[in-house]
Parts: C-alpha cells; structure tokens; sequence
C-alpha cells in the first residue's frame, strides 16, 4: 500500500470512471463532498436521509445510480460505498488490486 498523508488527492475508478478522492485527517480515503448535498443530508433528516433515499429508490422515485452519486458527491469513504455498492468496480492505487 502507498503511504499517503491528509489532504493527499488519489484517483480512483468507479465503474470506470475517474473520481479524484481526498485523504481526511484521520488517513480515511473519502469521496469529493458537495457543499449542497452535504448540507441537505446533515441538516434536513426530516425530508431527506440516506433511509429515504432507499424508500425513493424502492418506489422508483430515484435510480440506483442516482443514489451512487448521492453517496459519492456527500464525502462518504471509499471503504463504506464499497459496503453499500457490493457490484460497483473500484480501482484504487491504495489497494493495489481491483475490488468488486
């Protein structure tokens, strides 16, 4: 594994496409945040949460791709989207290897 410090930038593939992600503070390799889907999903649990994105989904509301970006675009880390996102390929020069 490469050593990398916080505020280091990596690039990565998510399904092929290139995502430049940051390391935090505490070495944790996270996706871009938008300032606008952070602040709705911290401060607007009433309206909308990650819990009501998957009801949107499940009510064809929203896409399954739809919700990547949400997740992408909200600072989540690498390592959690893999959890939630089981089939999605990541390529990530941290990992030295190609996780599905």
């Amino acid at each position: 594994m490469k050593k990398v410090k916080p505020g280091d930038k990596v690039i990565i593939k998510v399904n092929g496409k290139k995502v430049e992600t940051t390391i935090d503070k505490d070495g944790v390799q996270r996706f871009p945040l938008n300032r606008i889907i952070g602040f709705v999903m911290r401060n607007n649990n009433d309206f909308f949460s990650y819990n009501a994105l998957w009801e949107f989904i499940k009510n064809n509301m929203f896409s399954i791709e739809e919700a990547r970006l949400i997740y992408q675009n909200n600072g989540y880390s690498i390592c959690g989207y893999q959890e939630i996102f089981k089939d999605d390929v990541i390529e990530n020069p941290l990992e030295n290897k190609r996780r599905k």
